[in-house]
């Protein structure tokens, strides 16, 4: 199924960069998702408690709360145990693969993403269309 078919994905971009946050989540939207943003830890928190969206991509050098420690608190919510999280980090590929094998993310990508390359891996990870917001393994 093509990712603009995703009409009932929510996802949450997490970044500091404003250059790169808003292009991303415009994107996002013509593309069929609903998305939001916010710019640090504790933002994404309040944003993530209020939205429970399906996916976050979430940068590691974050203020106030890295990534790290936003998605340990992430999955530490009901809702968060089974939301799609994506390390966005501007490091080199080794260290993203070790953030994405230690951590609470699903997956990963560098920085500067490409849109193309986000929805591939949001589609690859997403649980079929119909259970949006079950476990990532396709059961409630």
């Amino acid at each position: 199924m093509p990712v603009t078919d995703r009409k009932l994905a929510r996802v949450l971009v997490v970044d500091d960069n404003h250059d790169a946050l808003w292009p991303l989540r415009m994107l996002l939207e013509k593309n069929g998702f609903e998305a939001r943003t916010a710019q640090d830890g504790p933002s994404a928190l309040n944003e993530a408690e209020a939205f429970q969206p399906d996916v976050i991509v979430l940068d590691i050098g974050l203020p106030r709360m890295n990534g790290f420690e936003t998605a340990r608190r992430i999955r530490q919510r009901p809702w968060g145990r089974h939301t799609i999280i994506v390390a966005l980090t501007g490091w080199g590929r080794k260290q993203a693969e070790q953030i994405a094998c230690a951590t609470d993310f699903d997956g990963w990508l560098l920085k500067p993403v490409e849109f193309r390359e986000l929805a591939h891996l949001i589609e690859d990870l997403l649980p079929d269309a119909n259970n949006i917001g079950g476990s990532r393994n396709g059961t409630a």
